[in-house]
């Protein structure tokens, strides 16, 4: 029985990639070994569930499903997460003009839930536009494409 968490999401990682090369081995598509560790992990989640997982695990499971099960304890800070991203619309609030992250709605603004500030402050064409932008200058600084 794994104790840790991480270990559970590394063996996860290790099995579906190596159904994959079983199913290629035996002259099989690989998108059978994917079907077959989709399969597998569909009927092992009840055993994990009962036997693989402490009781805090399944509850951050839950709380991470349904945060509205507990929504001014362990779900607080998911659901004002939603609130935050929702309250940039589409074009934001301006460069630090939002208020869920600066007055304190979200507790952990300045670490876990970066994205939902940066979301709030510049909206959902922000959010859209800054991983292609990040790509860029990415590919410039290593001399990829011409700026």
């Amino acid at each position: 029985v794994l104790r840790d968490f991480a270990a559970g999401l590394i063996v996860a990682m290790v099995a579906i990639p190596l159904a994959m090369g079983l199913a290629m081995a035996s002259g099989l598509p690989p998108e059978m070994g994917i079907v077959g560790g989709a399969v597998a992990f569909v009927l092992l989640s009840p055993v994990i569930w009962s036997y693989g997982l402490q009781d805090y695990q399944r509850d951050r499971l839950e709380t991470f499903i349904n945060p509205e099960r507990d929504p001014r304890d362990k779900g607080y800070q998911q659901i004002q997460a939603k609130i935050t991203v929702g309250s940039g619309g589409l074009y934001g609030k301006g460069f630090q003009e939002g208020t869920q992250g600066r007055n304190g709605f979200l507790p952990e603004a300045h670490n876990d839930f970066v994205f939902s500030v940066f979301a709030e402050e510049h909206g959902f064409v922000g959010v859209l536009v800054a991983p292609e932008e990040l790509r860029t200058r990415d590919a410039v600084r290593w001399k990829q494409i011409d700026p």
